[in-house]
């Protein structure tokens, strides 16, 4: 506590001072206005906003902010704060108008979970309607504790020249020419530059004009050379984790129609059912490019197609580290189930059985040449018997 003081004002001669006030009394808050009206501007700002607390401000982390039919996602989404859960009830979600993405996610929604849980996915839908490019975006600066699980993706459509108007600056990175493939890639989930958690969902029915119909795990060569320094750090990151998600039936005219692990990114990639999905070119399910990294764990890999190569996983010979383990990979058609230019890569513990193509896996490496055995399970296909489990 600031105490009152007081103080005399004398001559120069140090005899009480002629004016009308001989005695001046100074108390704390003189002393302080005082100091503050020598201090430069800058700091007298910085000072008062650093004593300012508007209500506004205030924000309990941790609150669920509830989504019902016929409101906003997006809307929602953007009042969370760190901490929050953005909860959508069972309905379908869709954008009023065309545009780059349905739902958006930026810096500011780092460490938000946007969830349509505990109702089951196919109950909670976002659909483009083929009105947007991506129905999910994740946007730069985005880590693994940002979550998106338990929604059915559906209707993304990357065609541009379709969807946006002829010279329209890109609202999520006008820094980012119209001709690159960030406006081609990632119908149903785009990842730019990002680590998000995907987890629990369904995406299916995207359809991509050239590479990651399903998801694309994206990273613009722009990020390299024109943004600040510190952002390019952020591409050395682990990268999103892709885990217990049901991909299928997406398509794509290039590479990577359920996954598409871009140039320079990483991605894990765990526990999911990739089935059915269609690439006119390369990566019928899963696409590991030049200089991109990915863990492929505990998959199931059916029915996917490629027409040129790697109908089950396709990785470019300048790819970096990719590791396959307990992923079955069978009925896949095309072209050989996994191709990868020459390229050295692991796989290990998996079974192979009735897939197109010539490719062998190693056999010292616990791989198997034999039926999955699965059975119906009351949640869908594709899970293995007991039998097929232990063997």
């Amino acid at each position: 506590m600031w105490r009152d003081v007081k103080n005399r004002t004398r001559d120069v001669a140090g005899n009480p001072s002629g004016d009308t006030r001989s005695e001046v009394e100074l108390t704390g808050g003189d002393i302080i206005m005082s100091m503050l009206r020598n201090l430069p501007t800058c700091l007298y700002i910085l000072l008062i906003i650093s004593c300012s607390s508007p209500a506004e401000d205030f924000h309990e982390t941790g609150q669920v902010i509830e989504v019902h039919p016929g409101e906003s996602v997006q809307g929602a989404l953007d009042q969370a704060k760190p901490g929050d859960t953005v909860l959508v009830h069972p309905g379908t979600y869709s954008p009023r108008k065309a545009g780059e993405a349905f739902i958006t996610f930026q810096k500011r929604h780092n460490g938000v979970k946007l969830t349509g849980k505990p109702s089951a996915p196919e109950k909670v839908v976002l659909d483009g309607k083929q009105k947007v490019l991506h129905v999910v975006y994740f946007d730069q600066g985005i880590e693994r504790s940002t979550e998106l699980s338990g929604f059915t993706i559906t209707g993304g459509f990357t065609f541009p020249e379709k969807i946006l108007p002829a010279g329209r600056q890109s609202e999520l990175r006008s820094e980012i020419s119209r001709d690159n493939d960030f406006y081609y890639d990632g119908a149903g989930v785009m990842i730019y530059n990002s680590s998000p958690l995907i987890n629990d969902n369904i995406i299916t029915r995207n359809r991509s004009a050239r590479c990651g119909g399903g998801i694309s795990v994206f990273r613009s060569r722009h990020s390299f050379f024109s943004l600040p320094r510190w952002e390019n750090l952020f591409i050395r990151v682990q990268g999103p984790a892709i885990i217990n998600n049901l991909i299928s039936h997406n398509r794509t005219t290039k590479t990577g129609a359920g996954i598409d692990v871009y140039n320079g990114t990483k991605a894990l990639i765990i526990n999911n059912l990739l089935w059915a999905n269609d690439s006119e070119g390369i990566g019928g399910a899963i696409a590991v490019l030049a200089h991109a990294s990915a863990e492929i764990h505990g998959n199931t890999v059916v029915g996917n197609s490629a027409e040129r190569s790697g109908s089950g996983v396709q990785v470019l010979r300048e790819a970096k580290e990719t590791h396959i383990t307990n992923t079955i990979f069978t009925a896949n058609s095309g072209s050989d189930v996994i191709n990868t230019q020459g390229k050295a890569i692991t796989v290990e513990a998996s079974c192979f059985y009735n897939n197109d193509g010539t490719y062998s896996p190693p056999t010292q490496a616990g791989n198997i040449s034999a039926p999955p055995l699965f059975v119906k399970d009351p949640n869908g296909d594709f899970y293995l018997s007991q039998i097929g489990s232990s063997g």
